[in-house]
């Protein structure tokens, strides 16, 4: 999950340099995505869940050693995994072995369980069926900076 807890994407982040992310901005939407496969700046396979909004699932990424990423997403502690830009950060045997294999070869859908919102507020909207956060199909390359994220 991003750092920062909430269930919105900050507007307008998929536009904002990741040196100029705010702390409270590091926020992981909650919803309905109709995943894309596609690849990071680094041409590395993620999940696009959000394009615009740079909302994507992802290996772990640990290029920041002091950041501990592969130690604190196997804490049991959720304070400590709290360690994205707003990403879904996942264990790269996980992603290798679950994800990769069936999202990263088509499209798909994926629920982000909200963390201060209600169920009912993010998928049961107007007591139907739940609403479409976003679709990612725009383009398969993410924005230039998104591997530092």
């Amino acid at each position: 999950l991003g750092a920062a807890h909430g269930d919105e994407t900050y507007p307008g982040i998929g536009d904002v340099p990741i040196a100029q992310v705010k702390p409270y901005q590091r926020t992981t939407a909650a919803g309905r995505f109709v995943t894309r496969p596609g690849l990071d700046a680094d041409h590395t396979d993620v999940v696009w869940l959000d394009y615009d909004a740079a909302l994507a699932m992802h290996r772990v990424i640990n290029k920041v050693k002091s950041e501990h990423r592969l130690q604190r997403i196997a804490s049991p502690n959720p304070k400590v995994r709290r360690i994205s830009w707003g990403c879904i950060n996942i264990p790269i045997a996980f992603f290798d072995t679950y994800i990769s294999p069936v999202f990263g070869k088509h499209s798909g859908v994926t629920y982000v369980i909200p963390e201060r919102k209600t169920f009912e507020e993010v998928f049961e909207r107007n007591g139907g069926t739940p609403q479409t956060v976003a679709i990612a199909n725009t383009g398969p390359l993410a924005p230039k900076d998104i591997a530092q994220r």
